[in-house]
């Protein structure tokens, strides 16, 4: 009886942490220079946004988390886009689903730019695992934070860490 007392347990915090977001080890380094197709047709480059502050946040129309947290990332570029930060909402869906991808961004009024990695090349390139995946990316290119998972459990943190991005004294310490 008490083992499966246990057993439910560790079920129930292994499942618990399913929809939350746990920050990763910062990477080390600069952003890649990957070219992307966005959704409006323009070939970027992420060293094209080299002095600007970056959130980069990578999502599925699929992905249940990455819905729900779309008003969160609207008030971060609502608040901080004046400052500078750009907003790169990164979609991983199939080349075969991007009809479906302009639904969406058009039906939920998504105004950032939406580039496209169908084949998880720039995905894969960050340790990108499961969806949503956020990094914080300061002028300079270099990655300074990374965020597994829904965005909302960390907004006060990420509202911090945010402030001292755009304004250039960001601590990957986050103190």
């Amino acid at each position: 009886m008490t083992k499966r007392i246990y057993l439910i347990a560790a079920a129930l915090l292994i499942l618990s942490g399913a929809d939350s977001a746990s920050p990763l080890i910062p990477l080390q380094g600069n952003v890649p220079g990957y070219k992307l197709k966005t959704l409006a047709g323009k070939r970027i480059s992420l060293k094209d946004y080299r002095g600007s502050p970056l959130l980069i946040n990578f999502w599925a129309t699929w992905c249940v988390p990455c819905r729900k947290e779309f008003p969160i990332i609207k008030e971060i570029q609502n608040k901080f886009g004046k400052d500078g930060l750009v907003v790169l909402a990164v979609n991983v869906d199939d080349t075969r689903s991007i009809s479906g991808v302009k639904s969406f961004v058009s039906a939920h009024s998504l105004d950032f730019i939406i580039p496209l990695d169908p084949n998880r090349k720039l995905f894969n390139n960050f340790h990108g695992s499961s969806l949503p995946l956020t990094l914080l990316i300061d002028a300079s290119g270099n990655v300074v934070r990374t965020y597994s998972g829904f965005l909302g459990v960390w907004e006060e943190e990420l509202d911090q860490q945010l402030t001292e991005l755009v304004t250039g004294g960001f601590s990957q310490n986050g103190e």
